[in-house]
């Protein structure tokens, strides 16, 4: 293929110089011992088989990504980012000795960021709790005294919340009910007309608490789930027995929350959020850069697809690759 590449290149340059305009005599000279190459080249190059790359199609052409944001409050230097990029990059393309990623500095299709938020620096506490615990026994007890602590917190938040949410949905409509009344009788009097301007500004403000109470709410629900995470991990370490705590993994399960694959208007992007160590960032990089290939999640629990984080290997199962296969029309 390479000879045939280099015969077709030597014979544009030949045709290029017999027609251009410069050295005449020297053309003049060579044409008679080139003129039959050229011949005899045209014929050779009628017969090439030179397959046609069709760039539409499916894994036609590499996604070229690039780092757009990097946070530094994670425990990771750039390189090491890169390392970790490349190292889940090979996963996919070695399965199928293909190139579909390429790294650029700038200006990539696909922007990558690592994002630090609440879920890392969770991860970031628990590591610490965990080095500075003597035995898993004792780092179980901690973890699931804070967990218990916080998931009481959660429940006393959310049930006031709903009973808040209860009454104001109650004020709201009966506020409601009476503007009706009197619009369908040509207005309130002033009266009246003061009493409800009176019971909105009211419901205004006990709106905007209830999305004070419902942030709160949340963040004690992200915390739950971080907390849950860990006790699961730990309880496997241990070897306890998975249906005694069957409720904290119905809670939680390890999705994979660490990262997001997302495609609209704006184009595509992959934000890393939470990762405990190097192999599970090399992971979830993959993970999401087979949502870009176009995969879905996978029912396999081996798979880097499946929906939830709870393996470690660092190779693509046969669901994994079959998947890809079908993607790329293999």
């Amino acid at each position: 293929m390479f000879k045939k590449v280099f015969l077709l290149i030597i014979l544009i340059l030949l045709i290029w110089f017999l027609n251009s305009p410069q050295s005449l005599k020297t053309k003049d000279e060579i044409k008679p011992i080139v003129s039959p190459l050229v011949d005899r080249a045209s014929v050779f190059i009628d017969n090439l088989d030179i397959p046609f790359i069709d760039i539409n199609k499916p894994c036609g052409r590499p996604i070229i990504y690039t780092i757009d944001n990097f946070d530094t409050k994670f425990k990771i230097t750039p390189e090491e980012f890169e390392k970790a990029l490349k190292q889940a990059e090979d996963l996919w393309e070695n399965s199928i000795n293909k190139n579909l990623f390429e790294y650029h500095k700038n200006d990539g299709d696909l922007k990558i960021n690592l994002i630090y938020d609440y879920r890392q620096e969770a991860t970031d506490k628990l590591t610490s709790i965990n080095s500075s615990l003597k035995d898993d026994q004792t780092k179980y007890n901690a973890v699931k005294s804070e967990y218990n602590t916080i998931k009481s917190k959660y429940t006393i938040a959310i049930n006031s919340y709903n009973i808040k949410l209860k009454s104001y949905n109650q004020k709201s409509l009966n506020y409601q009910k009476q503007v009706n009344y009197w619009n369908s009788h040509g207005g309130a009097p002033k009266k009246e007309y003061d009493v409800l301007q009176s019971q909105k500004l009211i419901l205004d403000k006990q709106a905007a608490q209830l999305q004070l109470d419902q942030k709160k709410v949340n963040t004690l629900a992200d915390s739950v789930n971080t907390l849950a995470n860990e006790l699961n991990r730990l309880a496997s370490e241990l070897n306890l027995k998975v249906q005694n705590y069957n409720t904290i993994g119905e809670q939680r399960g390890e999705t994979f929350k660490e990262g997001l694959y997302t495609k609209d208007e704006t184009g595509q992007k992959i934000d890393i959020y939470e990762f405990s160590d190097y192999q599970k960032l090399v992971r979830v990089l993959a993970h999401e850069l087979g949502h870009s290939l176009g995969i879905d999640h996978l029912p396999d629990p081996d798979s880097i697809m499946y929906e939830q984080n709870q393996s470690n290997n660092l190779e693509l199962s046969k669901s994994d690759i079959d998947a890809l296969n079908l993607v790329c029309q293999i």
